[in-house]
């Protein structure tokens, strides 16, 4: 006798291996070609490989060696440890035929993140071969909890681990299973710009469903990004590959352009999106601190998938800024205020030398916390930030510090030593770059500033030898 309630089988009790394949086929023929490997159904938890955040997708999902941001957790939970301020992301996902995601994330500028994932198919008609008109509907949902950590251990070097609570549902049948995510992201000192990213994700046991074992779709990832400047305009490219347990590789390409400084322009190519051509696009909008993006996925016959996210940057209260050393309240008078500033740049000289970047960007930020808008050592603040990038290999961040710090100098007509070194440090960031020209002329600009005797025997050394380089070239 057949059960109003059945759902495409005719009759109860099913047992694991039926509950196991009905989600598989549900899956296979409900979810969009977008997100869907060929043979989705041999392993449960695809979603995972669902992107997240607009800007991610607009890049095509080649987005490994760039996560620095709330969207580690699920690229790269190494890139956690970049983080130079805290982000909340938030993103949502139209899909066809009723299906939506939701992604929520965020990243510390302690290191740690977590994240929010969730998938909905909607309401799906309940049919039976008695009631082919439906007795109702019943739902399908996929839910992922994230918690991540990932520190910096040497210059250029940093590794990171994620782990995450998964739960798949179909009406009353539900799984969970748990795994984790190890990854290291590499930027090339050698290469200004470039970064490498490798992460194994979903590492974990077997998930029970009833009495079928399912394996988690473990999962290789390989990426690497480039960003520099083309013809002033900032630039990024990236790509990642993927190789899943039981499927052939995917590959994934991406570029952007900043428009004006405030918006994003991308386009990429994923093997991923066998529904369409592959290609995406994406748009967004920076303004300070907050940033809006979207990304259009076109699905062929099947429609187009809308990604809009929101992202804030901010400072962690409960950040470096605020734990180190003990450091709970900002001094209330101003000879304080100046002692403590002073003592964090000498901290930060300490730290620059034995190389602990992290450290050195940990106690700048505190500074940030104690500068007035009008001290004249905002100019060592944006100098010494400069520095720690420019030691880091990133040269892109290094120059915007740089620059920051002569705009500073100008403004408040502050020279000296430290407006000096910004001039040489634009400088030498550009002749890594390969611009020669322009190199010379900050640093003879770095000679006009009033230099201390000892910066600017530095700045002849420094000058010296790169005429030197130029020569033998």
């Amino acid at each position: 006798m057949l059960s109003g309630r059945e759902t495409l089988l005719p009759c109860r009790p099913w047992n694991g291996v039926l509950r196991a394949s009905l989600l598989a086929v549900l899956l296979t023929a409900i979810a969009p070609h977008s997100w869907v490997y060929a043979g989705v159904g041999q392993n449960p938890f695809n979603f995972l490989f669902l992107d997240a955040g607009a800007r991610p997708v607009g890049l095509g999902g080649a987005y490994s060696a760039l996560a620095r941001d709330a969207n580690a957790l699920l690229y790269n939970p190494a890139a956690l440890g970049k983080i130079e301020l805290s982000e909340a992301v938030f993103m949502e996902n139209r899909y066809i035929q009723g299906i939506s995601q939701e992604y929520l994330g965020f990243a510390s500028q302690q290191g740690w993140g977590v994240s929010i994932n969730h998938l909905s198919f909607g309401d799906i008609p309940r049919t039976t071969i008695l009631d082919p008109d439906g007795t109702g509907s019943f739902g399908i949902r996929d839910l992922a909890l994230g918690l991540g950590f990932g520190r910096l251990i040497r210059r250029n070097l940093s590794l990171g681990i994620g782990v995450k609570v998964i739960r798949e549902s179909i009406d009353d049948v539900s799984a969970t299973g748990y795994a984790a995510d190890i990854g290291v992201l590499h930027t090339v000192s050698k290469v200004p710009g470039l970064s490498l990213a490798g992460v194994i994700q979903n590492i974990g046991p077997a998930v029970r469903f009833q009495a079928a074992n399912e394996n988690l779709p473990l999962n290789l990832r390989l990426g690497a990004a480039y960003e520099r400047r083309l013809f002033s305009i900032p630039a990024t490219f990236a790509f990642d590959a993927t190789k899943e347990r039981g499927q052939p590789p995917l590959f994934f390409i991406g570029a952007e352009v900043l428009a004006a400084e405030v918006m994003p322009i991308r386009v990429g190519f994923n093997t991923r999106n066998d529904a369409g051509s592959g290609i995406v696009f994406g748009l967004g909008w920076i303004r300070r601190r907050l940033r809006l993006d979207y990304a259009f996925t076109p699905l062929g016959e099947l429609g187009s998938s809308h990604r809009f996210s929101v992202g804030l940057k901010f400072r962690d209260p409960l950040g470096p800024a605020a734990l180190l050393e003990g450091i709970r309240v900002i001094p209330k008078s101003k000879m304080d205020r100046s002692i403590a500033i002073n003592e964090h740049f000498s901290q930060v000289q300490k730290l620059i030398v034995k190389g602990a970047l992290n450290e050195a960007k940990a106690n700048l930020q505190r500074v940030e916390f104690l500068l007035a808008d009008d001290d004249p050592r905002s100019v060592q603040y944006f100098e010494r930030l400069g520095r720690v990038f420019f030691l880091e290999g990133d040269m892109q961040f290094a120059k915007v510090m740089y620059h920051r710090a002569i705009k500073r100098a100008i403004k408040l007509k502050a020279g000296g030593g430290f407006t000096s070194q910004a001039y040489l440090g634009m400088g030498l960031c550009l002749y890594k770059q390969g611009k020669t020209e322009y190199a010379e002329k900050f640093i003879r600009k770095a000679l006009e500033s009033s230099p201390s005797e000892e910066a600017s025997r530095n700045i002849r050394k420094a000058f010296s030898r790169m005429q030197k380089q130029q020569g033998a070239q």
